[in-house]
């Protein structure tokens, strides 16, 4: 039912309505209204604008309000946000489908942004909608509160969206992680076994998943000592249900505040919608979580058959990121042609 269209100047006279609007003309930073003139003026530099982008918000094709992004030219990674709904189309979750529609469209237009959004501190509803939506508070005075969005978090909603659908579709299925067969799974998972000894290791498994790591290593009969997280809730439900007691939470490998130290850190599949900038600094805090090393896979750049919308990285680059962090490091590209994993190690157990 809602849909998003750019700003056409035919939305000049509704755009100044809204504008004038005694609860919108309250709740924005200037809190006055504009003259005619004003307003035109405004319309058609934003037209001509480069770093303004503006979208109309519509259900069923009526108009029901505007979403604004202006970028920083003086920071050209940071743009600011306005939204607003008319009365009557309020707390329906509308403003969240368009906010979702617009994530994307803006994604596209400015790569690596961050979505700054100023409230005002009275302005509570509104507070309560950037929290909701994934922005995080990152500064407050006595008049205004600002909130940040950024391009990695954005991509962790859009793979969180995207698993889920695939948990409720294929349950216990090897579909449900996007793989495209059984045995590609396994292979995959089979190359992280064979990191070292894992006999009475320690485990972290990030992208769990439904826990399939868990599931070979049962199966290879091996005492180990197992943690999972993944971003995604369904995942971790069928986790649970598919192995009972199982350690198992919802939580960002980036954001993850586990005390502990793990002996191997393992990452399959969590790289497949995701961009340098997130391999670089998954790489850096799951290594710094380990004792022994890490393994993790990714597509292969040098894959003749690649998907658009998957991320493909060059094997040596990724190499060359880790060396900055050990000179112990394996790659294994003998187990499929469009993958390769690598494994890193912590100097003192590398030699041991």
């Amino acid at each position: 039912m809602i849909k998003i269209r750019k700003l056409e100047l035919e939305d000049s006279d509704l755009i100044y309505q809204w504008r004038n609007d005694d609860l919108i003309v309250s709740l924005s930073s200037l809190q006055k209204k504009v003259s005619i003139k004003e307003h035109e003026a405004w319309i058609k530099s934003s037209l001509e604008n480069l770093n303004r982008v503006i979208y109309i918000v519509e259900r069923d094709k009526i108009p029901i309000g505007q979403i604004r992004f202006d970028k920083d030219i003086g920071a050209e990674q940071l743009c600011y946000i306005s939204i607003y709904l008319i009365s009557g189309f309020k707390s329906k979750g509308y403003g969240k489908q368009a906010l979702q529609l617009a994530f994307y469209e803006i994604f596209n237009v400015w790569h690596d942004i961050t979505i700054q959004a100023k409230v005002r501190q009275d302005n509570k509803a509104s507070i309560h909608f950037f929290l909701n939506v994934g922005f995080q508070k990152v500064n407050e005075d006595d008049v205004f509160s600002t909130f940040n969005f950024g391009k990695l978090k954005y991509d962790h909603f859009k793979n969180k969206k995207l698993y889920n659908n695939l948990v409720d579709k294929y349950g216990i299925d090897h579909r449900t992680l996007n793989w495209g067969s059984y045995k590609s799974q396994i292979a995959r998972l089979k190359i992280f076994t064979e990191i070292g000894d894992l006999e009475n290791k320690s485990i972290l498994d990030v992208g769990c998943g439904i826990s399939d790591l868990y599931d070979l290593l049962k199966k290879q009969q091996r005492n180990f000592e197992y943690k999972g997280i993944d971003l995604t809730e369904n995942m971790i439900v069928k986790s649970e249900e598919r192995f009972p007691g199982i350690d198992v939470e919802v939580a960002d490998i980036l954001e993850y505040d586990n005390k502990k130290k793990y002996d191997y850190v393992f990452a399959s599949g969590i790289l497949t919608y995701q961009s340098d900038y997130f391999l670089k600094l998954f790489v850096q805090k799951a290594f710094s979580l380990c004792n022994i090393g890490i393994a993790f896979n990714a597509l292969n750049a040098n894959s003749k058959n690649q998907d658009k919308n998957e991320f493909y990285v060059c094997p040596i680059s990724v190499m060359e990121f880790c060396k900055t962090l050990t000179p112990y490091i394996t790659i294994r590209l003998d187990y499929h042609l469009n993958d390769f994993t690598i494994y890193m190690f912590k100097e003192n157990a590398y030699i041991n």
